[in-house]
């Protein structure tokens, strides 16, 4: 992926991960991101790649399919394997 590439779907991505959470303001969607890159990589937001941005993202992305899911089927954590 080129970085023109990247930058692209980076830019696309916060916008769905920004539909997922509409409750955050930009800065703190941001943020949070920024956080998770850090505990990755041990580097500030500033100091991070696009592609470890892109991972973060990611990452944050998956987290809020899996609460999503979670809340669509609150009985599924008790229900017993068949």
């Amino acid at each position: 992926m080129t970085p023109a590439e990247l930058q692209t779907y980076l830019v696309e991505s916060l916008a769905k991960v920004r539909g997922q959470c509409p409750q955050m303001r930009f800065g703190q969607l941001l943020a949070t991101i920024g956080l998770l890159a850090k505990d990755d990589t041990g580097h500030s937001l500033w100091e991070i790649e696009d592609a470890e941005f892109a991972a973060a993202l990611d990452r944050f992305a998956a987290d809020l399919r899996r609460r999503e899911l979670d809340a669509a089927e609150p009985n599924a954590a008790t229900r017993l394997p068949r």
